[in-house]
């Protein structure tokens, strides 16, 4: 089966990576809530992982300095990045 599962693992730099692993290889775990960012309204938690998608459904015009808060995707991603009270860690593929 080609089933993986996406996770936060130490680089050989003692950086957190992505990895994707087959479940037969997971000896132990802590599950976890996942859940999608309109879901997550309203609430809080000490640690949020944000996964972003490379392509998105707008053209939402980011940029290191200002966000266009005009667009959909710029107010999602805020709704999400304001739901992290102590660690937030984002993954994505987009280009900024």
């Amino acid at each position: 089966e080609n089933c993986r599962f996406l996770f936060k693992t130490f680089s050989d730099r003692n950086r957190y990576i992505p990895k994707l692993i087959h479940p037969s290889r997971i000896h132990i775990y802590n599950p976890a809530l996942a859940m999608t960012i309109h879901k997550a309204q309203g609430s809080e938690a000490d640690n949020v992982f944000l996964m972003w998608p490379e392509k998105l459904t707008n053209s939402a015009h980011l940029n290191k300095d200002v966000l266009d808060f005009s667009t959909y995707e710029t107010r999602l991603l805020y709704t999400g990045i304001t739901r992290a009270k102590e660690k937030l860690d984002i993954f994505t593929n987009l280009q900024i």
